[in-house]
């Protein structure tokens, strides 16, 4: 049986106009987290969540600011709370490109990168939101990335499925 630890690192009081559309005039909190599941005694990473809550912050489409409480963590000390180091970690798997769900991914020069091929063509492109990510697309460059085009099993027994998105080429898993 797999083993799955929420990894939370921020939330947000997100205008309901930005979370759906015509969603009015309230807020409603929401997290960032992270997944960090052990299978078949291998440590799996889905998403990294936010590093830096200044530079999150310059990315935001809603008034509130990203903050993080006494039970929210950067990813580094999430991990360490969870006796896991950055090279236990051998895959990290990635839903899409915003700074919210990657900027943690240059903890990890020796795992397995998936995302998919839509995915890593939109962070390559001109999009402003993009703009903030310059030190993890290089990394993504060099890296053991591993890019599908299409719904099916992308890892030993990991089914990635593409969905429509707020981004081109999200994944759920």
């Amino acid at each position: 049986m797999p083993e799955i630890i929420l990894l939370s690192s921020a939330h947000i009081a997100s205008r309901n106009s930005v979370l759906i559309e015509n969603g009015g005039d309230g807020t409603t909190e929401i997290g960032c987290f992270s997944f960090l599941i052990k299978i078949n005694g291998e440590w799996i990473l889905l998403d990294t969540g936010i590093e830096d809550l200044a530079v999150a912050n310059t990315t935001k489409s809603s008034a509130a600011d990203w903050e993080r409480n006494a039970e929210e963590f950067d990813l580094l000390s999430d991990l360490k709370r969870h006796g896991v180091k950055p090279e236990d970690v051998k895959k990290v798997f990635l839903t899409h490109s915003h700074y919210d769900h990657l900027s943690g991914i240059t903890y990890f020069p020796h795992a397995k990168i998936y995302m998919s091929k839509a995915e890593y063509d939109f962070l390559l492109s001109d999009n402003p939101h993009q703009a903030v990510l310059k030190e993890q697309i290089a990394f993504l460059k060099k890296c053991d990335l591993h890019l599908f085009d299409r719904d099916g099993i992308v890892s030993s027994g990991v089914y990635a499925t593409l969905v429509a998105g707020h981004t081109p080429g999200s994944v759920m898993y």
